[in-house]
């Protein structure tokens, strides 16, 4: 088994999680964990996908983490459990090359959260993560080492209570996350990119080994207790696997392997240069944020409004409950009142830091929130270096932008990247945002991003069309860089649109 262990190591595995699984079952010591251990390295090809396919196939990263300062968010003890669950049945059923992709998948939702990144989220973070990862994966050996030459090395140890895998979890995530902080602070991203393994120092990777511990050893444990429930469940012990000619057969996958692992290295050299670069020349991160980070916040996001809906529902069947009459009407406040009575409340406008945002919506009626008159710097898509720009060729004012044809804005800007096309989008976003009430810079970019162009297109168009669009143009790199920290618009916000855009050339009314 030792020669198989070595050429899987060698040349099979090419991430982190690859390297736990395997390194797990070098510390597996009970009879029933041995015969499983077999039973993973028989079918080491499964076991190995499985470890991976929650990045690669599943994609669903919300359920990577476990965000130990918001009240534990994140599905990771959820998912854990399930292919646990998975795992036990197929061995007791003798079902043993999916036992060992459920094996793979299963420790995927375990040992991410003992990733300090995937217990926290920060505004740095996205810059740092995958150059992280990536310096993490090619130090392996060397963090791995620190961990075994460690007299007092950290080893894991499963509770007994019904719940423990998804304890067990949590309180790798808790250790994890005291070394959030430092490591996003202290890594050395410029470094990072020339030499991942330059961008840890010496600190990270001491706090990483005694992770590595952590998620091994605790693998190891988890391969015991199953092995022993399996064979409990199912009335006859787990057959032991032969592997002789395993290793032969491994080892003449060798030259595919490397390959893979070297066009996969080259592309994660690209992606996180392409990070490096963009910050560097834009002193932020929007085209190239990892999808990993990408999905947790707009998960994260839809979590927020779906709990604080749920706050404003109690809160007003308290009201409801608590309040026997409603006068049929409500009193103009008093003269004496502070601005801050009639104000709303910083819960009700946390979704806007823009103070137009609140006045757009007065007495339930929703309100343009660009005009003609307004300064060219308030439009969609234009920041101050470009309305100066526009300022120093006589265009100050929204109205004096859209007066003025597309391609000779351009000539007279004569700025190579400001496009004909790109101000004919810019002058299209301006105009939705003057003509329909209650739209955002970011609605504006989506719907033009889309093919809406005009309000009356917009009138014509069903909710459930320009919805399933807007979901599907969000997810590229266009799309996200409208998005940015927001969310996509839901279908009622949609709704609105229609309902509020002015429809008089719309060929639809005639229908």
């Amino acid at each position: 088994m030792s020669f198989l262990l070595s050429v899987l190591r060698a040349a099979h595995c090419r991430s982190t999680h690859h390297f736990f699984v395997i390194d797990s079952t070098k510390y597996v010591d009970t009879p029933a964990g041995r015969r499983l251990v077999n039973v993973l390295l028989k079918h080491h090809e499964r076991f190995l996908a499985g470890a991976k396919d929650p990045d690669d196939r599943f994609r669903d990263f919300q359920n990577h983490c476990v965000h130990v300062r918001t009240g534990y968010w994140g599905g990771a003890p959820r998912l854990a459990l399930t292919w646990y669950e998975r795992m036990r049945d197929y061995l007791a059923h003798g079902r043993y090359a999916d036992a060992a992709y459920a094996a793979g998948v299963m420790s995927h939702y375990f040992t991410d959260p003992l990733q300090p990144l995937h217990t926290a989220q920060t505004e740095r973070e996205p810059l740092v993560h995958r150059a992280i990862e990536w310096s993490v994966r090619c130090c392996y050996d060397e963090i791995l080492t620190r961990w075994t030459q460690d007299e007092y090395r950290a080893v894991f140890q499963l509770g007994g209570s019904e719940a423990w895998l998804a304890e067990a979890i949590l309180k790798g995530a808790r250790f994890a996350n005291h070394s959030y902080d430092r490591l996003v602070e202290s890594y050395d991203l410029e470094r990072g990119t020339k030499d991942p393994t330059q961008g840890l120092d010496d600190a990270a990777k001491t706090s990483f080994a005694s992770l590595f511990g952590l998620a091994i050893t605790g693998l190891a444990r988890i391969w015991e207790r199953v092995a022993d429930e399996a064979e409990s469940v199912g009335g006859k012990p787990i057959p032991q696997m032969v592997l002789t000619f395993d290793g032969l057969f491994a080892t003449l996958q060798v030259p595919e392997k490397w390959i893979i692992k070297r066009i996969q290295n080259q592309r994660e050299r690209e992606q996180v240069q392409k990070v490096f670069d963009e910050y560097s020349r834009t002193g932020k991160l929007v085209e190239n944020v990892p999808d990993e980070c990408f999905v947790k916040q707009q998960v994260w996001m839809v979590y927020q409004r779906e709990a604080a809906w749920r706050n404003r529902s109690e809160a007003s069947d308290v009201l409801k409950n608590s309040t026997p009459h409603v006068p049929a009407t409500l009193p103009f406040p008093s003269a004496k009142q502070s601005q801050a009575d009639v104000q709303p409340s910083q819960a009700d406008s946390a979704s806007t830091t823009n103070p137009r945002t609140v006045a757009a919506i007065v007495g339930g009626m929703a309100r343009i929130r660009l005009r003609r008159e307004d300064p060219l710097v308030d439009a969609p898509s234009i920041g101050p270096k470009t309305a100066t720009r526009f300022a120093d060729i006589g265009v100050q004012r929204v109205g004096d932008f859209l007066d003025e044809a597309a391609d000779s804005l351009a000539a007279r800007l004569d700025i190579r990247w400001i496009t004909t096309k790109m101000i004919s989008d810019w002058q299209a976003q301006a105009k939705l945002m003057c003509e329909v009430p209650g739209l955002l810079a970011r609605d504006t970019q989506l719907l033009v991003g889309i093919g809406y162009r005009t309000a009356a297109q917009v009138h014509a168009a069903t909710a459930e069309t320009l919805h399933r669009e807007i979901l599907r143009f969000a997810n590229t790199s266009d799309g996200k860089r409208a998005i940015r920290n927001s969310s996509v618009p839901d279908i009622n916000a949609i709704n609105d649109w229609i309902k509020l855009s002015p429809g008089r050339t719309a060929k639809r009314d005639v229908a």
